[in-house]
């Protein structure tokens, strides 16, 4: 399958074939990975992250509490 790489914005994007994204069954919206092998791009469906799974893991032990910063000396550089 031919593609051709375009200009978006300060990007590049690809547009998928339509055969491709029906064999993938790929959807507008869908995430996706895209890793690089020795000058390969991989493009695999991802599952969409859960914001709220992930803060439910959120615990005490593994919550990094650094407020160091609100007590700091300032430098007089800070903006």
């Amino acid at each position: 399958m031919h593609a051709i790489i375009s200009r978006w914005g300060n990007s590049l994007a690809l547009r998928i074939p339509k055969a491709a994204v029906d064999a993938a069954n790929l959807h507008e919206g869908d995430s996706v990975t895209i890793s690089e092998d020795g000058g390969t791009l991989r493009i695999a469906r991802s599952d969409r992250i859960d914001v709220q799974a992930l803060i439910s893991k959120i615990t005490p032990e593994n919550l990094n509490r650094d407020e160091g910063w609100i007590t700091a000396k300032r430098s007089g550089v800070e903006w």
